[in-house]
């Protein structure tokens, strides 16, 4: 377990202690499993202004394996994370759609987009918290070659950046604005933006073999058409590119570089100076980051109404501006960005608070209708299949110089992968 994360467990498991501590007194506590580090913070903080209920949290290295709770440990009434299936969804969650008739929460607060991934059978079982988005990031130098305020579009990626490329006598590139291999996540939002539709549905990996195609291509018609080869974009980076993104443009070694919200605004001023940045876009949509964080109530809770309670106080906007002050008073050394790590699922909150945390956001929140999802919850196992199955394939099927034949199909490898995993 490296330094952060066991900070961060020593951190919940502190705070649940001083919460069980003093909660002796109090006339209820309800329990809220998570790994998410921040909840302590904010467990804290509803505690101080609740008197008649406490929060306690329990820490949970991986959500989506803990349930069902063992026969000798304490049930969750709260239950906070990522990564269920849509089977352990209906199983172990209550349906929360009468928070929303009985007007205790307001549907309307919520991005449609995120809160649609949450709904399943017709009913809604979770409730989004977070989010993050994907953007290109440049020297604030370059604003005027970017006529969009808000968004940039990968074809004005590939067509700005191409005019900074320079090569010498021999060929070699002594200046290239940006390559789509340099980040293989770069690969992935393409395909993303191309509504390739990665997604999975009970046990069964699907996807739009049309559209992961047209990116395949796009992705490869770049290479071949701005920087000559992959060959070529990985010797330039791996010669000049050997420091963070944010580095490379600061020391004017590209135009653009692949960023996400999560990463960027929760870096400190020193790092962000001299810095702009522009939401990626392709045809209009914003591909949402796949670690959407919910939050739902567990069906065999005995305290269904103060667990209600809890999830009513988080969804205000005003309890989130809250949090939002109290993470900058404690003045944690490490921090993560807005709320849990993301931008909140409360629309009004990223509007009208998230600008006077992060001045970056000032003038560039990201437009909301823009913003696309996947319709399905992606499971734990979603991580490992990204990262063995997905990327490893368009890494390798993008690379110019490769023939036709010499890779791998993506069946071939989710069929490794599926014989591996079970």
């Amino acid at each position: 377990m490296n330094l952060r994360k066991k900070l961060n467990v020593l951190a919940l498991l502190l705070v649940a202690i001083l919460t069980i501590f003093s909660c002796s007194k109090s006339d209820g506590t309800v329990l809220l499993w998570t790994d998410r580090p921040e909840f302590a913070e904010y467990a804290e903080l509803f505690n101080s202004t609740s008197s008649d209920l406490k929060v306690v949290i329990r820490y949970r290295e991986n959500i989506a394996q803990s349930l069902p709770p063992t026969h000798d440990e304490q049930k969750p009434d709260i239950i906070v994370g990522e990564g269920f299936t849509e089977a352990q969804v209906e199983k172990y969650f209550l349906p929360l759609d009468y928070l929303f008739s009985d007007l205790h929460i307001n549907r309307q607060q919520f991005y449609p987009q995120l809160l649609d991934s949450g709904f399943l059978s017709g009913k809604q079982y979770l409730l989004p918290i977070s989010f993050n988005l994907p953007l290109v990031i440049f020297s604030e130098t370059n604003d005027n070659l970017i006529p969009d305020p808000y968004v940039i579009n990968t074809d004005q990626i590939r067509d700005i950046s191409a005019e900074f490329n320079k090569q010498n006598k021999s060929g070699a590139y002594t200046s290239m604005g940006f390559a789509p291999g340099w980040d293989s996540e770069f690969l992935y939002v393409v395909a993303k933006l191309y509504k390739t539709n990665f997604t999975m549905e009970a046990d069964n990996f699907k996807w739009d073999d049309e559209n992961l195609k047209k990116s395949i291509q796009y992705l490869k018609s770049w290479t071949e058409e701005k920087n000559t080869s992959t060959t070529a974009e990985q010797d330039y980076k791996y010669k000049y590119l050997y420091t963070t993104e944010t580095k490379w443009i600061t020391e004017g070694h590209c135009t653009f570089a692949y960023n996400t919200s999560a990463s960027l605004f929760k870096m400190d001023d020193d790092s962000l100076s001299g810095l702009d940045f522009r939401w990626l876009t392709a045809d209009g949509i914003i591909p949402i980051e796949d670690t959407i964080l919910y939050i739902g109530m567990y069906k065999d809770s005995k305290k269904l109404k103060d667990a209600q309670q809890f999830i009513i106080w988080f969804m205000q906007e005003q309890n989130q501006k809250a949090m939002l002050e109290w993470s900058r008073k404690m003045n944690l050394t490490i921090k993560d960005f807005g709320i849990a790590g993301g931008f909140s699922s409360v629309r009004n909150v990223n509007e009208l608070y998230f600008p006077i945390y992060y001045p970056l956001l000032l003038g560039n929140l990201p437009p909301k209708d823009s913003l696309y999802a996947n319709s399905h919850i992606l499971p734990e196992r979603w991580s490992s299949l990204k990262e063995k199955v997905i990327i490893p394939y368009l890494t390798d099927i993008v690379n110019t110089t490769k023939t036709s034949g010499q890779s791998s199909s993506l069946e071939t490898l989710y069929a490794i992968w599926k014989r591996q995993y079970y």
